[in-house]
């Protein structure tokens, strides 16, 4: 094997790898959700409906649409996080988390679709 192809393979390996974590962190966000869910309305079967719910969407073709407003939630919260700061400084920063957190639900969609 040349190592241009050794090369390849190894960069391979590693997208995988990401993407896997990606969607490590996006089923941990949709137990956390399903938790809060079930804790809030005191029922096991809210949080099994809505385990399942996200399982099913995001494995669908409206997925996109639950990653942006997902992407916008954790947006939100870092805006409100620095709340003590000026808006020049919190719209930046919830921005950018908009667009990791974006990447991050991609990447795992990417690895499910696999």
């Amino acid at each position: 094997m040349s190592a241009d192809a050794q090369k390849r393979r190894v960069k391979a390996r590693r997208a995988v790898r990401s993407a896997e974590r990606s969607a490590d962190w996006m089923f941990i966000e949709f137990a956390c959700i399903a938790g809060f869910a079930g804790y809030y309305y005191k029922s096991w079967w809210v949080f099994f409906g809505v385990s399942i719910a996200l399982v099913i969407v995001s494995a669908s073709k409206i997925a996109p649409l639950l990653f942006v407003a997902l992407s916008g939630m954790w947006a939100a919260m870092a805006y409100y996080f620095f709340s003590g700061e000026g808006p020049g400084f919190r719209i930046p920063v919830a921005a950018i988390v908009f667009l990791i957190s974006m990447g991050i639900h991609m990447a795992g969609q990417w690895w499910l679709d696999d």
